[in-house]
């Protein structure tokens, strides 16, 4: 069962122009471990940049903290506030992961559905790969109600590959969730994902427990509000690249390289997160290096394909002995 004592300390941040109370602002979670706060600096910065007229509350659940004094940057002369929540994680260490590419702080969110659903309903739940490039004023204009508690956007990569109990044809990616949390708690969402994920071999594990609970209380909406591209698609070649359009609002950068590593800036989609680094104190920050060996397979990959070959066979050889050593 989720417990508020997962939450072991809050740190508020206020930009000085934010006002005391909440009213009026939009609200944002993501939840992370510490590997991926690069992502969600990054990712809120980006959403200041084409939302000035939008007040923001951002919610940051993460398991260690030391990049604190980069979110004070970030809002401090602003209107916006962020509440970072430092989670205990040893229950959620229970939990499966059918991936080492991924971390148990894919549950985090299901805390924040529970914490903040005494304070404010509608929430936005984002992936810390995710970069805004436009406006998403249009998500205000949408209502909650008996029969909707959530808007997400169509999986078109799962959808017809997976078997479920549901209909597949609404099967959604959870990068992206707009939800009313206070109805997602009155159902008991947060604790029956948990107990479908332990009764379960799910491939997503929290993502397919969500499309099974959440099916008839769910509208799809547009791709453009969780437009899946992959910068490894440059290398792999399973999928025709094709431009990101104008109208898209979130780019969600699925794959093992993300945008915040090193070796991912050869690629014209990179601009997007980068615009949002410049505008950010992560601008000064270093990339992200390659830690695992299926990461290093993944860098050596692209330095290759873009001709930068003595710096692809150091990462050959780094990728080697950490395969060996692995």
């Amino acid at each position: 069962m989720l417990s508020h004592e997962m939450i072991k300390s809050l740190v508020e941040i206020s930009g000085s122009k934010a006002n005391d109370r909440d009213d009026g602002y939009f609200h944002i979670a993501y939840g992370v471990d510490e590997k991926f706060l690069y992502g969600v600096g990054t990712s809120i910065s980006s959403i200041l940049i084409n939302n000035k007229e939008t007040h923001f509350h951002f919610h940051i659940l993460v398991d260690d903290l030391t990049d604190k004094q980069l979110f004070q940057q970030l809002v401090e002369s602003s209107q916006h506030k962020i509440t970072i929540y430092l989670i205990d994680n040893q229950e959620f260490k229970r939990l499966p992961l059918p991936s080492q590419a991924w971390s148990h702080a894919i549950y985090f969110r299901l805390v924040i559905i529970d914490y903040l659903s005494q304070s404010i309903d509608k929430l936005l739940y984002l992936d810390a790969d995710i970069i805004c490039k436009g406006n998403l004023s249009y998500l205000k204009t949408l209502e909650f109600n008996e029969n909707i508690y959530l808007y997400a956007v169509k999986d078109k990569f799962c959808s017809e590959k997976k078997q479920l109990p549901m209909e597949m044809s609404k099967y959604f990616n959870s990068g992206f969730l707009y939800m009313s949390i206070q109805k997602m708690v009155e159902e008991d969402i947060p604790n029956r994902v948990i107990e479908l994920v332990k009764s379960s071999h799910f491939t997503h594990p929290d993502q397919d427990a969500l499309n099974i609970l959440l099916n008839n209380k769910l509208v799809n909406i547009s791709e453009n509000f969780n437009f899946m591209f992959s910068l490894d698609w440059y290398i792999t070649s399973k999928r025709d690249i094709n431009n990101i359009p104008d109208e898209v609002v979130f780019i969600h950068f699925v794959g093992l390289t993300k945008p915040f590593h090193e070796w991912a800036n050869f690629y014209s989609e990179y601009q997007f997160f980068e615009i949002a680094r410049q505008n950010s104190p992560w601008k000064n920050i270093p990339l992200l290096k390659a830690e695992s060996y299926k990461q290093l397979s993944r860098k050596k990959s692209h330095l290759r394909k873009n001709g930068k070959f003595l710096q692809f066979l150091l990462a050959t050889a780094e990728y080697m002995k950490k395969k060996i050593f692995h």
